[in-house]
């Protein structure tokens, strides 16, 4: 996996063995061909159009794994420079000539499944990072279905680093996780609505990574089928989670048994205590929920945020402990939602105006999404 402007040694083939030149050659091919999808990703992720490359995207031997990849991430290398410098964006210029020259991606969103902590599923950006709860634990006593938050103050991954010494808990100068998550649905939990009460999901039971890095990484997690409304339902939630962004983008999926059942969803914000009593704000106009937590002396404020399709919000009402979000009935089998949160102690979001800021412009830049009749 050498990048171009590494050393590289000069072999005699003669010396192989067929079967094993056959090896190094797959290798090889198959390292230049995934080292231009990697480029595509980012093309991608910026909106840059790659069709003109269409006829490099479908090799269909070794050989052309290998030639293909080659052309494509030169030419797409090259598109991607001409991009940052119309942008005047010396960041990702340098990203590229790292990622170029050297083979160096360092990726800016990551996921990954943690069985070593009791089944975990996390994953983070270079803003925020996330977890939700999985069947060890569920195992264990504790059901929750829930999105837990990792403040952090840097924009480096840490979610490899702060499992590996299990002192997240902490903050050891790039962040922590002090978000109380317990059998409530957190930071925009899913649930559904029936006679004016909460029908949660257990802990999720499977998950898929269906992108991971540099720019974006989406997953799907299953949830085991339960009882809604007389019928069994069976939940899968899709998070996408861009790097740049603090809000991930969420689509629940129901099958059941019965086609015509009304749907009901909720969405939900735990409330926390603390010095003060905090910022809850709606826009209903827009869809937009803000929840600025009351002050922790230690720790700062977390500031939650979701936007909704304001067609489809109902109303938003205050318990003992959610703000829920309940959206109207409908007979459509998925739901779509944003979702996210940061921390005071990042210099982007030190009081709620900021944060309420960052929301409002993220809705302005999305809100396609959700123009009239479009359930997205």
């Amino acid at each position: 996996e050498l990048g171009l402007s590494d050393s590289a040694e000069i072999i005699d083939i003669s010396k192989y063995e067929y079967k094993d030149f056959n090896r190094l050659y797959k290798k090889v091919a198959n390292n230049m061909w995934n080292r231009a999808g990697k480029f595509l990703n980012i093309a991608k992720f910026y909106n840059l159009n790659y069709l003109w490359y269409s006829y490099l995207l479908n090799p269909k031997s070794l050989r052309e794994k290998y030639n293909n990849g080659y052309w494509l991430t030169l030419y797409l290398y090259n598109d991607l420079v001409h991009f940052a410098k119309l942008k005047n964006d010396n960041e990702l210029l340098t990203e590229l000539n790292r990622n170029y020259f050297e083979n160096k991606f360092d990726g800016r969103a990551y996921a990954k499944f943690v069985p070593e902590r009791m089944d975990d599923f996390a994953w983070e950006n270079d803003k925020i990072a996330f977890r939700m709860y999985g069947p060890a634990l569920q195992a264990s006593g504790e059901i929750s279905n829930g999105i837990d938050v990792w403040v952090k103050n840097t924009n480096k991954l840490i979610i490899d680093d702060w499992y590996s010494k299990a002192d997240y808990h902490v903050d050891h100068g790039e962040g922590l996780d002090y978000y109380k998550v317990g059998p409530t649905l957190g930071a925009g939990g899913s649930a559904l609505w029936e006679n004016s009460r909460l029908n949660k999901s257990t802990n999720f039971v499977d998950w898929s990574i269906i992108e991971n890095g540099p720019l974006s990484t989406s997953f799907s997690l299953e949830y085991a089928p339960r009882e809604y409304k007389n019928t069994m339902i069976t939940e899968t939630k899709i998070i996408t989670l861009k790097a740049g962004s603090n809000l991930n983008k969420i689509k629940v999926n129901y099958v059941t048994t019965n086609d015509s059942i009304i749907i009901e969803n909720v969405i939900g914000i735990v409330k926390h205590k603390g010095e003060d009593s905090g910022y809850f704000s709606v826009n209903k106009e827009k869809g937009i929920i803000s929840y600025w937590e009351p002050t922790n002396l230690e720790h700062g404020n977390t500031g939650i945020g979701i936007i909704v399709n304001p067609n489809q919000l109902n109303k938003v009402i205050e318990t003992d402990d959610h703000y829920l979000i309940i959206m109207n009935p409908t007979n459509d089998k998925s739901l779509t939602y944003y979702t996210g949160a940061c921390w005071s102690k990042n210099k982007e979001f030190m009081n709620y105006k900021l944060w309420e800021n960052y929301l409002q412009e993220f809705h302005s830049q999305n809100s396609l999404l959700y123009k009239k009749g479009n359930n997205e």
